[in-house]
This record gives C-alpha cells, structure tokens and sequence, in this order.
C-alpha cells in the first residue's frame, strides 16, 4: 500500500485452488523475503483468532471470521524462480571488440487493457455512506480527454510499444454500492478498510458491472477508484500479475484525477517495484527517486532508466568485464530517455565483482512523458544501481546520483567511475571508467587513465614523479 508521506506498507496474500484470497501473516521478521507474484507456495501455520468457518457463512459469522493465516513456515513448490525467466537479450552492434554490447528485454505488456472502476458508497435515500463521502471527481473528470491520460503517459514512456487506449480500455459509469454487504461469502462495509472490505468493494463492483453486460474478463487489469473513506492510501496494487487471478489496484479519493498515481499501481501489477534513494543517514527512502513515476506522486514522468529497461521499453548498451577491463575507459553519447529508446547503459560489475548490483545511467530531459520532471533533475544524467535482471524481477531500484557537465559518480566496491562530460548538442556525453588501482610507470607512459580521476600521462599529477 502507498501512503501520503512515503510511507509504504507490503502484504502477502495467496490464491487457493478453490478461488480464495488468503492474507499471510510473518510470524517472524523477513519470513515473506523472496517471494513474488506467480510462486506457488506450501503454506502451514494457523488461522488468525482459532479455527476458521467454511464457505456458504451466514452474515455474522463472516464477519466475526478470521481474516488472516499466520504462517510457521512457507515452502515454494513450483512457479517461477527469480531471475529464471527472461534473460536480457544481448547482441553486437558494429563496435570494436571493446565497446559495449546491446541489452533489452521483451515488452512485459503490448497490451495494457484496462478497466477503470470508480466506485460509491450510498444510502437508500442517496446520500453518501457514514464515515464516507461522494466521489470528489466525475468520471469524464477521470477520462480527462483534453490533458495527460494513463494512456498517454504509457505510450510516450514506451515509445509505443505497450498500448493503453480507448480501444482496449474502458472508464466505466460510477458504481454504487450499499453501505455494507457479503460478497463471495465475504463481509464488507465502508465504515473501515480492512482488505476484506476494500476487496469486497471491488467484488461487488465487479457483479454490479457484469449484471450491466460489462463484459470484465476482456481487460486484464481493473483499477477500483474508491470513494472518501477510511481509507487513507494514495494506491496499492498487486506486484506482478500473470494472469493465474484477477489483478487489481485501488486508487484514493484524492487522486482520482491522476494519470500518474494510476500508473504507478498499474506499475506494480506490471512487477515494477518502487523507485528508492538512498538518504543522508544511509536509510531507504522508499519513494525517494524524483526520476521515475514508481517514486513519489504526482508528477508527469517516466519509469527510471533501469525499469524502463525491465519493461523492455529501452535498449541500453551493456558493459561487463569483458568490454570494461581494469584501466579502461568507454566513450558513451546518451540520447535523452524521452526522446530515444535507444540510449542509456547497464554496467554488469557482478561480472568482477561479486554481490554487487548492475549500475543504469540515463540522460533525462523534461519533454513529452517526462515533461514534469523537476528542474533539479532535468538536463542531468542519472545514475542508478539496481538487482533487476528480468521483466519479473519487482525488486526496488536505487537512484544514486544526478550528475550535472563536469561531475562524477564512482562507486568503490567496483571501481567504476561515471563521468558527465558535457553535451553535444541534445545528446550528454559521458565516461566509464574501470579503476586498475594507483597509477603506474607503464599505465602514465601509455597514458591511460588507470586510476579513473578523469586524467592521462603527464595531464595527471599523480604520473609527475614516475614519468620524470
């Protein structure tokens, strides 16, 4: 669940071979590390306040129900492994034997359909629910024709690869709900908002709609817009939805009108994770990188340059220790992301250096699906490091650096240095660089940057005394 404020809550849930939705409980800290959508797990443990009834329960009875599973061990017994999925497709370009190679994956979703619900709790007489109010927004509001879609906004970052339209999606009417009821054997009410309900909500929306001739089943992802309630979430979503259940996401009241907030729970049901930074104290800022729409809402961007790469929308070219050897120094001119599908770079160090995650770098500019990016971080090439090695792979990014003409990044445990080095014309230029270690008599002589400072040969003061 993302929450005002950057806080941001994580919850398991399993699909049992009957249909139900089961909240999984850790019963110690980090038991859930490592799982992700599409795992089919062994789960034992026991039901949360004792024994659970059956199906088929009369009104009191669900709701007295325990609504969570605490487990004493999960077992994965099939489904995909992490990382087991796609690998990135690499393939030589006509470069020199040290340049870096190309990186992309397959598009995660050509095909975004998608069917937005927006939903109202009413009275009898009409009015809104108690502990709720009426929608603050109208559904053409929310079609918002003339401004940024969801659709919009997917196209531009894709380059139109991944297609949300009004052709395969759909805003559907308001739908109004009583105040309380039983769905699938579940209860449900406004007056809180607890999975059950909010879930519940979207169970009865969906009969509502199906009893209208709503064909559902033609959209693969369904947003529920709730109304002013109990609910005090931003959005929340599934992470990873491949098409074993239903995928859902809630939107809050507040954000209704958002194409952004929108597209960042339609993001998690797509396995992006959130777009993280690292703070001062060395804590996660959970959504701290302004460069990307999986951080912070509400402003118009993209998916940073390591997501975009794991939507398949970018080719970056890819660097390892093969083409990125001790001492060397690789020349790289970076299109703007918002512009190109084919710029940005992945540098490989787990090939050297093990238990450390790939680095992303990608030039941003604010135009077209990044035209709201902030003044602080347009025109600056961006660094990122991240574990993410497939479409699948939901694991968070880090944003590491922005780097205006002239500055640097390195990173120590690898040795690599990156470089903005100017501009030419609309394209940044930039430098990795490999450290080897100190300058040496050989390296100053060959005039090669061997400890990555940015000078050669006799340009370094480190080489004066071994070259006199």
């Amino acid at each position: 669940m993302d929450y005002p404020h950057g806080r941001t809550v994580t919850t398991v849930f399993v699909h049992t071979d009957s249909g139900e939705r089961i909240h999984v409980l850790e019963s110690k800290k980090g038991q859930h590390a490592g799982l992700h959508s599409g795992m089919r797990v062994r789960v034992t443990g026991t039901w949360a306040g004792g024994m659970r009834s059956g199906g088929g329960m009369a009104a009191a009875a669900a709701a007295a129900a325990p609504k969570a599973f605490v487990a004493a061990s999960t077992q994965r017994i099939g489904g995909v492994k992490r990382g087991q999925v796609r690998r990135p497709a690499l393939a030589r370009g006509k470069l020199e034997a040290s340049a870096p190679m190309l990186s992309s994956n397959p598009p995660t979703a050509k095909d975004i359909s998608t069917i937005v619900i927006p939903i109202a709790g009413v009275t009898p007489q009409g009015g809104a629910c108690p502990g709720t109010s009426l929608p603050q927004f109208s559904v053409d509001q929310e079609a918002n024709r003339n401004g940024t879609t969801v659709g919009s906004l997917f196209g531009s970052c894709s380059y139109g690869k991944s297609r949300l339209t009004a052709a395969n999606s759909l805003v559907a009417p308001l739908v109004k709900l009583p105040c309380e009821g039983i769905t699938n054997g579940v209860a449900w009410t406004f007056s809180k908002c607890d999975f059950d309900d909010f879930n519940g909500w979207a169970d009865a929306a969906d009969e509502a709609l199906r009893a209208q001739g709503v064909a559902l089943e033609k959209y693969k992802y369904r947003v529920y817009l709730v109304p002013p309630s109990a609910c005090g979430f931003v959005g929340l979503g599934y992470v990873g939805c491949d098409g074993s259940y239903t995928c859902r996401a809630w939107i809050g009241s507040a954000v209704w009108d958002s194409a952004t907030a929108i597209a960042h729970e339609l993001g998690h049901n797509l396995f992006m994770g959130h777009a993280t930074s690292i703070l001062p104290d060395l804590s996660v800022d959970e959504y701290g990188d302004v460069t990307s729409v999986m951080g912070y809402c509400c402003e118009t961007r993209c998916p940073n340059t390591p997501q975009a790469w794991q939507m398949g929308w970018l080719t970056l070219q890819q660097l390892d220790s093969s083409s990125l050897k001790p001492g060397q120094t690789v020349q790289l001119r970076l299109a703007s992301q918002a512009i190109s599908s084919q710029t940005g770079a992945r540098i490989d160090v787990s090939s050297w250096v093990a238990g450390v995650d790939p680095i992303f770098v990608g030039f941003r500019t604010a135009e077209r699906g990044d035209r709201g990016l902030s003044a602080g971080a347009a025109g600056r090439v961006h660094v990122y490091t991240a574990p993410t090695t497939n479409n699948f792979d939901a694991r968070p990014t880090i944003w590491r650096e922005g780097l205006a003409a002239g500055q640097s990044w390195s990173q120590p445990a690898s040795g690599v240095v990156v470089r903005h080095k100017g501009m030419a014309g609309s394209s940044a230029l930039v430098s990795v660089c490999r450290s080897g270690g100190a300058e040496t008599a050989a390296s100053c002589a060959a005039g090669v940057d061997w400890d990555c400072n940015g000078l050669a040969g006799a340009a370094d003061p480190a080489c004066a005394s071994l070259l006199a």
